[in-house]
């Protein structure tokens, strides 16, 4: 009877260990958080091609005008899009997650590292029955080998998630200049511009298949 208790507090121990951490990102309407708003999570934004233009004030006899003097086009955070960085860390486990977030508030990196602490509570129990001593010392360097194969899977998880929101970004920015082109536009201009939407909406579904997430354009 003594065992098959220890047995079963063993079998409640490895169901807890086996909840992991992972890293989740979300939408979020920049428009509905107010000033003082606690948000669950990192919010960030992402970059995308923007067409910049500087004018200069110029006084003439009819008035006031506006000349424009300098045009360009930058990569820049987008204003109009935000994302929630978050984590969930399992059972018996210190999650730490790390990254590096620039002025523009965008995101270059990120890195979950997860401290498994469940070492402690298996090796009390196993001191007090002898024949399951052993078998825990079997499954921590399993568990160490899991847990190394897990670090690697979410860094590549993390890295293909972003890679595929960028990539939707694109393809709506290549959208956005075909329909500001202008009715004088040249046949190579509009073919390039078109040309140039159909890649990118390619290349957001790839990334969002190798990412796991639905297609944007089917």
């Amino acid at each position: 009877m003594r065992i098959n208790v220890f047995l079963t507090i063993i079998l409640v121990a490895n169901i807890l260990l086996g909840c992991s951490s992972k890293i989740e990102v979300r939408n979020c309407d920049p428009t509905s958080i107010e000033p003082g708003d606690t948000i669950d999570g990192i919010p960030f934004r992402v970059r995308q091609r923007f067409r910049v233009q500087l004018y200069q004030k110029v006084e003439e006899r009819s008035g006031a005008k506006y000349k424009k003097v300098y045009e360009e086009i930058q990569t820049l955070a987008d204003p109009n899009r935000l994302y929630i960085l978050n984590f969930k860390s399992g059972f018996f486990s210190d999650a730490t997650a790390g990254f590096n977030l620039n002025l523009d508030g965008t995101i270059t990196k990120v890195n979950l590292k997860s401290d498994f602490k469940g070492d402690e509570i298996l090796t009390e129990l196993g001191t007090q029955v002898t024949a399951v001593t052993g078998a825990l010392a079997t499954k921590k360097t399993a568990e160490q080998g899991e847990k190394a194969a897990a670090a690697t899977a979410l860094d590549k998880e993390e890295d293909l998630v972003l890679a595929a929101i960028q990539a939707k970004n694109a393809a709506e920015l290549a959208e956005a200049e075909l329909s500001a082109l202008s009715p004088n536009a040249t046949a190579v201009e509009k073919l390039s511009a078109e040309q140039k939407v159909q890649v990118t909406k390619m290349e957001a579904n790839y990334a969002a298949r190798r990412a796991g997430l639905p297609t944007p354009y089917p």
